[in-house]
């Protein structure tokens, strides 16, 4: 009998590199991945930037249906924790106000999505809220359907890193965790807990990026920062520590960060989730962490 199950895939967007994911719920594994390269310039167009790369990525990655769910890098997004009253009778509208005094440009600019949280408060409702720049999530679906792919959900890369750590360490889901992405030109500190968000982090990296040693000091004073706002979710638990993103595709920066840090694993995208791509554990050591957050969206998109 034919499979007639639709596989949703993850596409992540970075500066230099496109990622895509195709994950079956039935075998609870990856079946096909790709990584494009790309050339993105801060401040441009990003759907007009990546449109040539899309019709190349289209052209050899077999998507066995067109509905992908995508991530924005989380720069172009604003992303809060927000509380309003209980009895708020138009919650949406007085999150959107909210939200909208803490962004840089008018609110018609930006689309809003809010998702209420499992933590109570007294009196109160506790959201997390997101805004979008319209331009961008326009650019990116018309980039991606003029491929005829079909963007059923567009996400943050933070949220898609929360996935698929969610998926493939439950056994620590009830510690605070640090995912710690890092890429060329910026690195992303990610705290969750329960596979929720708490709360990010992002710094630019400077000159001396190529020094693993100045890179590692660097974040061991923001992910400081990070921890010591939120002292009062980790309650005196054990932090883990999770790396990902391009830079440590290589040990070299790894090594270092954890020694610095005196804790730390590299984010295994496959720990749980089965990887059926055909490729041997070397090469697969090689790409594993500039696809963890496309399993993550297609983890996500296929549950």
């Amino acid at each position: 009998m034919k499979n007639t199950s639709k596989t949703i895939s993850g596409l992540d967007i970075q500066r230099e590199y496109i990622s895509v994911a195709q994950y079956s719920p039935d075998e609870n594994a990856v079946l096909l991945v790709a990584i494009q390269p790309v050339s993105i310039i801060p401040g441009g167009d990003l759907g007009e930037q990546i449109a040539d790369d899309l019709k190349e990525l289209r052209s050899k990655f077999k998507f066995t249906s067109p509905d992908i769910v995508c991530a924005l890098p989380s720069e172009y997004a604003s992303v809060k924790h927000l509380q309003i009253d209980n009895d708020d009778t138009t919650p949406e509208e007085t999150l959107k106000w909210e939200l909208g005094q803490q962004l840089v440009s008018g609110i018609d600019d930006y689309l809003f999505d809010f998702q209420e949280n499992m933590q109570k408060t007294p009196n109160l409702k506790d959201y997390l809220a997101v805004a979008y720049r319209q331009e961008t999530i326009a650019g990116i679906s018309n980039a991606l359907k003029k491929v005829k792919l079909n963007p059923v959900v567009v996400d943050l890369d933070i949220f898609g890193l929360i996935n698929v750590f969610e998926a493939n360490y439950k056994e620590m889901l009830e510690f605070p965790s640090v995912i710690i992405h890092s890429e060329s030109d910026k690195t992303k500190m990610i705290l969750c807990r329960n596979g929720e968000f708490i709360d990010f982090e992002c710094f630019i990296h400077d000159a001396n990026i190529s020094d693993p040693y100045s890179f590692a000091e660097r974040t061991r004073v923001e992910l400081d920062k990070l921890l010591s706002i939120n002292y009062s979710i980790l309650e005196d638990n054990p932090v883990g520590i999770y790396l990902t993103g391009s830079m440590y595709a290589h040990d070299q920066h790894s090594d270092v960060l954890i020694g610095k840090l005196g804790n730390g694993e590299i984010l295994d995208p496959f720990r749980n989730i089965g990887c059926r791509i055909g490729v041997d554990e070397n090469q697969l050591q090689t790409v594993k962490s500039q696809l963890a957050v496309a399993v993550g969206l297609a983890y996500r998109g296929n549950m």
